[in-house]
């Protein structure tokens, strides 16, 4: 596929803007097959003959486009045919977006045969109904909407000439798109919500964002009767503003949707969220913006947003106006097409349960790529990933997947040899840990499928990081890196967290005289998960340098860490002075085959010690590892901790699990109840207690 011209509008905004396109072409017979290849910046939603057919642009770079291949054919009819295409374009950077120019590109054909393409002979126009420069949800969100659909023009009805709005669009010549790497999501049938409560406010501020109205209405609750004349068709008796909370059920990802019957102008709220307060969804926290804003026309509509997914388990509309009746709230569920073998039976209702919901949780967390949650953030995290990938081999024996995302990942490192925060963004913000967890994740995927395509394209990267990470080792520990922009997060236990994440504190840099030895474990790590991909690619004696490396490193992290009295190894050393004491500190010390004569007693610590800080519930990952390497002597432990804290969620309710254990109080009320990463369960299960290895998955 050579075509080579992308098209824009003009008189498009510069950001967060909607652009409406449209390609007539008549056929005097119908094909026997069409298929549409298309790529936007940012996002696209497509129709023909005004009905819907997909959504949904892979997340890329800008310099490696890549196109959906969507078959079309049944939408056609015999003579006149109007192709419509609305891009959403972003135009700044958020967790899963990286700003690159606007633009669509797309070919329509049947066989060879090119029934339209994008050139100037397709017209464009900015949307009339979406109104640009919207609020923002959140920084690694990006931002939300407000639809007018007063200004429907019927511009996608064939039956109908086009607007006199639409003008010949500007053509650029740019690259050609590769094909998607992955299967696409599939939109899964409408899951409506139950009504759950239901009152009247008072709108006390007018403001343009619509999670900051809702978050200043003055709500009042009020029995189902007292607002509906027949609450199982929400039509509303009252004349006063109202509301409605709505429970989908579970937690789920996708396009929210509405149907409803209203005067024109009505104004109609929507937020969601994870959970309930007193007051409903919790729809502006600390400069979070979970809530959008859709403006009725006259008389019976029906709306769905298939440009951004939502994530959560309760909606809640205000509305300010008049409905006569609210006949569907819900979501268009998006799944990424996996194959779902037997989960293992372990003869426990309650372990049986945990590995359904961590099967669910990681679904719900993987789309265009793996996500952190569904709703808050939506980016791809490498240290999140490893545990998606690992959950993800035994829950879906999908390969794939994981090889699409450790190559974004790779795209998005920098020229101090760090990756990006997320793989698809522009933030400065760099984890160092993270990037040493992808290099974990490489060499685990080649365990896991015997493919080193990838890993060949990426070695020289990952190598030259390695060396300069360590090419000086004093006291041999590697000099971590420090100033603006690096973050050194390792979880969300304390001390662990890397502490102000934009500005680091003066504090933590090595010349200061700060000593890391988290940094120090995963750096490791990340060394004895090249040496494996060399010695996978051939490469004898760059594997044999590394082992050297990984040698000073060592017995630098023993002499520097090693706390002989307390016999723990310590996190940090300030001023000469060891402090700091965890589990993940400990695990990683088992882990990294660090401990040695150790071993034992950390094994223990990490059972017994109470004084430890405990580690966070995505890293236990690490700790369940470090034991189970030791054979079945932990293996008890391991099990009834994981009934004990993902048990706990279950019984508080949870249809996926939460991101810590504090559940949505975490983070200031922003915690999120879905999150990949807290999948463990059904790696620890397949992997250790099933006994299926990487060499047996591969053979299977």
């Amino acid at each position: 596929m050579q075509h080579t011209t992308w098209i824009w509008n003009e008189a498009a905004p510069a950001t967060n803007c909607y652009v409406d396109f449209a390609a007539e072409l008549t056929l005097e017979e119908l094909p026997a097959a069409a298929e549409l290849a298309i790529c936007a910046d940012s996002e696209y939603a497509v129709w023909i003959n005004g009905a819907f057919v997909n959504c949904g642009q892979y997340h890329c770079f800008p310099a490696a486009r890549i196109y959906d291949s969507l078959p079309v054919a049944e939408y056609f009819t015999p003579g006149k045919n109007r192709l419509c295409i609305t891009v959403y374009y972003q135009g700044e950077q958020s967790y899963q977006y990286v700003k690159g120019d606007p633009g669509l590109w797309f070919v329509l054909t049947s066989g060879s045969r090119v029934l339209a393409q994008s050139d100037s002979t397709v017209l464009s126009a900015p949307s009339l109904t979406y109104a640009p420069g919207a609020h923002m949800v959140t920084l690694q969100y990006g931002y939300g909407f407000v639809y007018n659909a007063a200004k429907e023009d019927a511009w996608r009805n064939p039956q109908v000439p086009l607007p006199e709005r639409f003008s010949a669009s500007r053509r650029y010549e740019g690259a050609v798109p590769a094909p998607r790497p992955i299967q696409k999501c599939v939109i899964q049938p409408l899951q409506t919500g139950v009504l759950l409560s239901q009152g009247i406010f008072t709108r006390t501020r007018e403001d343009a964002n619509p999670a900051v109205a809702i978050y200043h209405d003055a709500i009042s609750y009020r029995v189902p009767w007292e607002v509906f004349e027949d609450p199982s068709v929400l039509a509303p008796k009252t004349e006063e503003n109202f509301f409605v909370v709505m429970d989908l059920g579970r937690e789920i990802a996708g396009y929210v949707t509405l149907a409803l019957e209203a005067e024109q102008g009505t104004v109609v709220d929507i937020a969601w969220g994870e959970h309930i307060d007193c007051n409903g969804v919790a729809t502006y926290i600390a400069g979070r913006s979970f809530a959008n804003r859709y403006i009725a026309k006259q008389g019976k509509q029906t709306f769905t947003h298939y440009f951004r997914r939502i994530g959560g388990r309760y909606l809640q509309l205000h509305i300010v106006g008049k409905v006569t009746s609210i006949n569907t709230v819900g979501i268009y569920e998006s799944l990424y097409p996996v194959k779902l073998p037997p989960l293992p039976a372990t003869g426990d209702r309650l372990t049986d349960r945990i590995l359904q919901i961590s099967r669910e949780t990681l679904r719900q967390c993987m789309h265009e790529h793996y996500e952190d949650c569904p709703w808050r953030e939506q980016g791809l995290y490498a240290g999140d990933s490893r545990n998606q990938m690992l959950c993800g081999y035994y829950a879906f024996h999908e390969t794939a997947f994981p090889r699409a995302c450790l190559d974004l990942m790779g795209q998005s490192m920098r020229p101090n040899g760090f990756l990006g925060i997320t793989a698809l963004t522009d933030d400065a913000l760099q984890i160092p840990s993270f990037t040493f967890i992808w290099m974990i994740s490489m060499a685990e995927y080649i365990a896991y499928t015997g493919d080193i395509s990838l890993a060949e394209r990426y070695f020289p990267a990952m190598l030259r990081t390695v060396r300069s990470c360590t090419r000086d080792l004093p006291q041999g520990i590697a000099v971590h890196p420090f100033g603006k922009g690096i973050w050194h997060f390792y979880e969300w236990s304390e001390g662990c967290n890397g502490g102000t994440i934009y500005q680091p504190d003066p504090w933590l840099d090595y010349e200061a005289g700060h000593r890391d030895g988290l940094y120090q474990m995963f750096l490791y790590a990340a060394l004895s998960s090249t040496a494996c991909i060399a010695e996978a690619l051939g490469l004898t004696e760059i594997r044999r340098e590394l082992k050297d490396t990984m040698a000073v490193l060592k017995q630098g992290i023993r002499k520097v860490f090693w706390n002989d009295e307390k016999q723990r190894f310590a996190s940090f050393v300030d001023g000469g002075q060891q402090n700091h004491y965890c589990q993940l500190m400990q695990a990683m010390a088992v882990f990294n085959s660090i401990a040695d004569e150790h071993t034992n007693t950390l094994c223990r610590a990490l059972t017994e010690d109470k004084d430890l800080v405990k580690i966070t519930l995505s890293y236990n990952i690490y700790l369940y590892e470090a034991l189970l390497m030791q054979g079945d002597t932990y293996r008890e432990y391991v099990l009834e901790d994981i009934i004990e804290k993902w048990g706990k969620m279950l019984y508080a309710g949870a249809t996926t699990f939460w991101e810590t254990e504090d559940g949505a109080s975490a983070f200031g009320g922003a915690g999120s109840l879905c999150h990949g990463w807290s999948a463990v369960p059904l790696y620890i299960y397949g992997r250790f207690f099933q006994g299926i290895s990487p060499e047996d998955f591969r053979k299977q």
